[in-house]
């Protein structure tokens, strides 16, 4: 896996974590119903951030990251759709 492949999965990993952190932040805001729902969601996010983490991170220095990196990047951009998706809700 080149440098520049790595850099940017870990860019994109890095930018969710700062969304979905962001997302806490405002849940802790939201009242009844809506906080209930965006803190279900937020865990959701934040396992399926966490399985691809772990992946890349098993991936990465082998020679199956050939094989995983498409999947890997479609994995990364429905979460940050996913994250994404919540933001305009609220």
């Amino acid at each position: 896996m080149s440098n520049e492949t790595k850099g940017q999965v870990e860019s994109l990993l890095t930018e969710l974590g700062k969304k979905i952190d962001h997302l806490i932040a405002e849940a802790k805001e939201a009242g009844g119903e809506v906080r209930e729902d965006l803190e279900e969601k937020i865990e959701e996010l934040k396992a399926k951030k966490s399985k691809i983490e772990d992946d890349f991170e098993e991936y990465k220095s082998s020679e199956k990251w050939q094989d995983a990196k498409t999947h890997v990047h479609t994995a990364v951009k429905e979460l940050k759709a996913a994250v994404e998706a919540l933001f305009k809700d609220k």
